[in-house]
């Protein structure tokens, strides 16, 4: 599947520790990854301490052109993002993890990444900074700055390939519209 020039597809990497939440003044959003019209694209907000307004503006800039932004748990990117950039112009959005909600009948509450890459016989999501960062008490500003960013890269490949499987079976489906609904609703709340 050839991907569309209006779809932006996003991952973030934020603070996790004592629990990650975009409402707390505590916690920073370390990258963000994009993909869009073909090209991976890494931006450096707050892990390696750098001035990031110019990302910042690259990243509202290409919100600004996209028709619409694909994520997986896309909420809690979107909340990290408006916090950023509180005029942040998003105009639809896909959500993977609640695509995923209703291709299970509502069986699978929360399904992970990792879960629906297997899922759907794609690579494994890369879980190196869990396993020896986060797993072992260590927060997101202790990775390196290259793990870093494969990791959030290839989150961002991973959710458009996850893009690519469920778009295909929510049309056959019919649960297209329903998935546009639960989405345009996650944009409100």
């Amino acid at each position: 599947m050839e991907m569309p020039k209006d779809v932006l597809v996003l991952d973030a990497e934020t603070t996790r520790f004592p629990e990650g939440t975009p409402f707390s003044s505590t916690h920073k959003l370390h990258c963000v990854g994009v993909l869009w019209r073909g090209n991976y694209h890494y931006f450096d907000i707050e892990h390696s301490g750098n001035p990031y307004n110019l990302a910042l503006r690259e990243i509202a800039r290409l919100f600004e052109a996209a028709k619409i932004v694909v994520g997986f748990n896309i909420k809690y990117d979107l909340h990290y993002l408006r916090r950023y950039i509180p005029g942040l112009a998003v105009r639809s959005v896909f959500d993977g993890q609640l695509a995923e909600f209703i291709l299970s009948n509502q069986q699978s509450v929360y399904p992970s990444l990792g879960l629906c890459a297997a899922r759907y016989g794609l690579s494994p999501k890369l879980d190196r900074i869990k396993l020896e960062y986060w797993d072992n008490g260590l927060d997101t500003s202790d990775v390196p700055e290259d793990v870093l960013k494969e990791r959030v890269l290839d989150d961002t490949r991973l959710h458009y390939e996850v893009f690519t499987k469920q778009l295909p079976l929510l049309r056959h489906q019919n649960k297209l519209e329903l998935l546009r609904l639960q989405c345009q609703d996650l944009l409100v709340l």
